[in-house]
């Protein structure tokens, strides 16, 4: 246990892993929280250490970049956890005035954040690196996104919209958005499972599915006792979907 108190846990969460090392946040004896690196032995547990300040949002998500992490603070800064010096490396985007919102996602070797600014809302892209992190989309002073950047195929979906919330499919230029489910239809929890051809979600007792486009965005059917849907698993078959 990274928590040096004995009577209590360090409530170790948001792990990632890029194959060799695992990623995640813990809390120590003084109830801070911080990053921490592990290779699943005692010896290979350490903490990340900065130079710099850095907020841990409450929504923040860990990805793998490569063989270093990565998920984005606060302010909309881009926290770089590089596991060869246990260090932590803080790229501001110099959006200014901004502040991370519950929607960040990575695809194709990138984290892709939306970011709440002054004027509107913004979507950027990291590598991981002060010259690969830049605003890939300025979205409309009206236009919000609440959460999301699941895969779903080579697409991050999430929600957001002007008046009313919908589903959007950023394209894999990320410079450009599509709605792809009618106003209002957005999953009870989230689009599983992750990366895959096929997304399928829940809405009021509905069971969805998507290919990131509106033609293949629609409802199966309804589901018993309006269960919601939690996780599923790519199989033979198909798609083995966990409901509760």
């Amino acid at each position: 246990d990274v928590s040096g108190a004995a009577d209590s846990s360090s409530g170790p969460h948001g792990f990632a892993s890029n194959g060799a090392t695992v990623a995640f946040l813990a809390y120590d004896d003084t109830f801070n929280e911080s990053f921490w690196l592990t290779g699943g032995e005692e010896e290979t547990t350490r903490p990340v250490t900065s130079s710099a300040y850095s907020c841990i949002p409450w929504s923040g998500r860990i990805y793998p970049l490569g063989d270093k992490f990565a998920q984005v603070g606060c302010y909309g800064e881009i926290q770089v956890i590089d596991p060869a010096s246990s260090q932590l490396e803080i790229i501001e985007t110099g959006a200014g005035n901004c502040f991370a919102s519950a929607a960040s996602g990575a695809v194709g070797g990138l984290l892709v954040a939306a970011l709440g600014c002054d004027g509107g809302d913004q979507i950027w892209s990291s590598d991981g690196s002060p010259s690969g992190t830049a605003p890939t989309l300025i979205l409309p002073p009206d236009f919000h996104v609440s959460w999301g950047f699941d895969r779903v195929a080579d697409h991050l979906v999430f929600v957001g919209g002007s008046l009313v919330d919908r589903l959007y499919a950023l394209s894999t230029s990320m410079s450009s958005l599509t709605a792809i489910s009618p106003p209002g239809v957005i999953p009870d929890y989230r689009i599983v499972p992750d990366g895959e051809p096929l997304g399928f979600f829940t809405h009021l007792g509905l069971l969805w599915r998507t290919d990131a486009t509106a033609a293949g965005t629609f409802a199966l059917g309804p589901t018993r006792d309006s269960l919601r849907l939690q996780a599923a698993v790519r199989s033979p078959a198909g798609y083995d979907l966990l409901m509760q």
